[in-house]
């Protein structure tokens, strides 16, 4: 298994300076992340910015359900 090269990310409120990082982190070559939020109102923020964006890129490849995402649509 080879290593992964990872970051830990702490939200800030700002998320275009959260985005800036995330995308300094990706050209660093990190291939993981772990998101670090601040109690139950910031996870839950969060998770509704990410259930957004998973909806977004379902829809822009024709796709209805999770369950229906397969190998051809990843990479």
């Amino acid at each position: 298994m080879d290593p992964v090269n990872w970051f830990q990310l702490y939200a800030y409120r700002d998320l275009g300076a959260t985005e800036a990082l995330v995308r300094r982190i990706e050209v660093a070559g990190c291939t993981a992340f772990v998101l670090t939020v601040n109690g139950e109102r910031g996870v839950a923020r969060v998770l509704d910015i990410l259930r957004g964006e998973l909806d977004l890129a379902m829809a822009l490849c024709g796709c209805a359900a999770v369950g229906r995402i397969g190998r051809d649509l990843i990479g």
